[in-house]
């Protein structure tokens, strides 16, 4: 299995101002996309948003 794909820097809600990584990633055919915001913080990596992408 491959895995690529491309981030967008964002800016956060909470915290205000906040810099956040945003990935869609491609699932099977027939699924939508993944939405997926990451934050780096403290030497770790912080889970924002986990859903399916609107249409």
């Amino acid at each position: 299995m491959t895995f690529s794909t491309k981030f967008e820097v964002v800016e956060l809600k909470k915290p205000s101002g906040a810099k956040g990584y945003l990935m869609k990633i491609d699932m099977e055919p027939k699924m939508p996309k993944l939405y997926v915001k990451l934050q780096l913080g403290s030497g770790k990596i912080i889970g924002r948003s986990f859903h399916y992408a609107e249409h």
